[in-house]
């Protein structure tokens, strides 16, 4: 935890002393990435999802948690009908784990490959290397999802 007291910066137990010019440097640095940063990041609230086409919402998302760009968790919801056309995810220099848990709806999700696929109910598998969507239901559909990313 940062504590500015001064010309000194305090860093859990060592006291690191900075020049108040640098200091000044470094604050306006960070005002400025937070200034041309993007809207803020919306938690417990539907959004569009990213593979919408056309301008239609055919399907939304809640997003629960993101920690560090490393792990996150969505609610999705697809209006019934909407197919989820084929796609990766692809993720730089990482592995990307999702698991998908089918909570209420039908419309039957797709992979290359899985890793874990019970009743097609519970899917574990790598966004990143399969291509995956979802076929079309009669009924809405509602998914809980995680995904993971690890270093490669």
């Amino acid at each position: 935890m940062l504590l500015y007291q001064g010309s000194y910066i305090e860093v859990g137990v060592y006291h690191i002393f900075i020049p108040s010019r640098l200091r000044l440097t470094i604050i306006r640095a960070a005002c400025y990435k937070i200034s041309m940063e993007k809207e803020p990041v919306k938690y417990f609230q539907w959004e569009p999802g990213r593979q919408n086409k056309d301008g239609t919402v055919g399907y939304e998302k809640m997003r629960l948690w993101q920690l560090f760009n490393r792990t996150d968790g969505y609610f999705l919801r697809y209006q019934p009908g909407y197919e989820l056309p084929p796609h990766r995810d692809p993720v730089k220099d990482h592995r990307h784990f999702r698991l998908n848990i089918i909570l209420r709806g039908d419309g039957a999700f797709y992979a290359e490959k899985t890793l874990v696929n019970l009743w097609n109910r519970v899917v574990l598998f790598r966004p990143d290397q399969a291509t995956h969507g979802v076929h079309a239901g009669k009924k809405p559909r509602t998914v809980f999802s995680v995904g993971l990313v690890l270093k490669a």
